[in-house]
């Protein structure tokens, strides 16, 4: 299965069984709140959903693609991808391409700072994880 399709359905099973009351924290109690429901969703997709070979070598192909045009300013969803990249290759011990992909984003991070285009709080939330990895 797809990882994908993977999220797609850990995240609609877990919210269906929060609709309908069913989704219990560890001390038995029935959750309440949608946020809690969304991170708990987000926790089992970590769990169970891994990628493909093929979905990495297009997520990789994906992430240089942006880091190497420098110009295109940083969004959110692509540090969160390159997060995501960098997780894998961690596992796998692959630090060369870690490094790779650390000294691209950095270049990438003072083009920006260099033109005055500014990061905000959760971009560089996300760049502190991707520093620690």
């Amino acid at each position: 299965m797809s990882h994908k399709k993977c999220v797609h359905d850990t995240m609609e099973k877990t919210m269906k069984e929060y609709e309908n009351k069913k989704l219990l924290l560890r001390n038995k109690m029935i959750v309440s709140s949608r946020k809690q429901a969304l991170a708990i969703g987000l926790s089992k997709v970590q769990g169970y959903c891994k990628f493909t070979k093929e979905e990495i070598t297009d997520l990789l192909f994906k992430v240089e693609k942006d880091l190497n045009n420098i110009k295109k300013k940083i969004i959110l969803s692509n540090l969160i991808e390159l997060k995501q990249l960098l997780v894998i290759f961690n596992k796998k011990k692959k630090t060369k391409y870690i490094k790779l992909l650390k000294n691209l984003l950095w270049d990438k991070i003072t083009y920006q700072h260099r033109n005055n285009i500014k990061l905000d709080k959760n971009m560089w939330d996300e760049i502190e994880k991707i520093n620690n990895i």
